[in-house]
């Protein structure tokens, strides 16, 4: 007998919302096709979302939450130095993204490149979600300089975003340039960029 658990409608259509997002982007992807992935009526979209402006919303919020517990899953890592969580936490980021032949690299970002610019909904919740992973980044950060692991010569916020611009430049990068040591090499530069300064 199976005993395997019934996953409800409306999380069978985020789940296909952040697939479909992610290979077409948000223009590109119809409710119709959305359903279809899903295996969902019609009737459960329209009750659970109201529309598709608020699917895509609600999408980007779950899409938030998974980023913010990949990286709490590292920053909680006490037997590592924080340059090694924050090398482990994007490495783990290019493994997922080079194991989804190279398609899937940060949703957020895609959105970004697609809507910010013409849509104020969009912007403002783009935002949200980029300042509360800056703010996860600079609390890591924070606690490396408490301990002498990270640089102090600029603030856990400069660092965060300077980290944040480096991430996010190197998936879309990668999105054409579809190399892994390129990603490595990036690794190597956030572990460079927020360790202590050596004086000659």
């Amino acid at each position: 007998m199976s005993t395997s658990v019934k996953v409800p409608h409306k999380e069978r259509l985020l789940r296909a919302g952040i697939r479909l997002l992610y290979d077409r982007g948000y223009n590109g992807t119809s409710v119709d096709a959305i359903l279809a992935e899903a295996e969902a009526p019609k009737g459960s979209f329209y009750h659970h979302f109201g529309s598709k402006e608020r699917f895509g919303r609600e999408v980007l919020e779950r899409y938030d939450d998974l980023q913010a517990l990949r990286l709490r899953s590292w920053a909680v890592k006490e037997e590592l130095t924080v340059p090694e969580r924050l090398a482990g936490y994007h490495r783990a980021a290019v493994d997922a993204f080079v194991d989804s032949h190279w398609r899937w690299a940060c949703l957020a970002g895609k959105l970004s490149n697609e809507l910010a610019a013409n849509s104020e909904s969009y912007r403002d919740g783009l935002a949200r979600g980029f300042v509360a992973w800056r703010d996860a980044l600079a609390a890591m950060l924070s606690e490396g300089q408490q301990c002498g692991e990270v640089r102090e010569d600029r603030t856990a916020e400069e660092l965060a975003d300077a980290s944040l611009a480096l991430i996010q430049g190197a998936f879309v990068a990668a999105l054409a340039l579809r190399d892994r040591d390129y990603l490595d090499a990036v690794t190597a530069s956030l572990t460079d960029l927020i360790s202590p300064r050596t004086r000659s």
